[in-house]
């Protein structure tokens, strides 16, 4: 994702100024796909100025975008905000953990939220078990915290 933002010729692309996704996806012969990387409408605009006052940014991810025969396992995108709650998932983004279940027929689905914690990037992951986080304002498991393998309990 991180190379989409950059790949653009559009000073307003950048992780600060918007948000971007994909999903995650399952081939029928088991090999993961991740789909197109899309991307939200700026918060600014190239001259700075705040361009949906109030509104909060949004990226238009499609849960068909694994293609005929694929299933969706996770959606993942980016928080263009900084600090320690910027990996939290708003309202919208709970509800793909729904969405997604819906089409696996399971409770499996999951999404990743990216964000700025610091100087570094944190992912956290959310499923149907901490998909209120964003009422509630708990933080997810960070995906391999400290390069440290994921335990398995903290991700299914």
């Amino acid at each position: 994702m991180i190379a989409a933002a950059l790949a653009q010729d559009d000073p307003t692309h950048h992780l600060a100024n918007r948000e971007y996704g994909a999903m995650i996806c399952e081939r029928a012969d088991g090999v993961l796909t991740i789909s197109p990387v899309v991307w939200g409408d700026p918060i600014f605009d190239a001259g700075g100025t705040w361009v949906n006052p109030g509104e909060q940014p949004t990226v238009p991810v499609d849960i068909d975008a694994c293609g005929i025969g694929s299933t969706p396992l996770a959606m993942i995108h980016t928080h263009p905000s900084t600090g320690g709650a910027g990996a939290i998932p708003s309202w919208n983004d709970a509800q793909w953990v729904a969405a997604i279940n819906a089409r696996r027929g399971d409770n499996h689905g999951r999404i990743y939220v990216v964000a700025i914690d610091g100087t570094s990037f944190r992912i956290e992951v959310y499923d149907q078990s901490n998909a209120g986080a964003w009422e509630t304002g708990e933080r997810g498991p960070e995906v391999n915290p400290n390069a440290q393998p994921c335990t398995l309990d903290a991700v299914q």
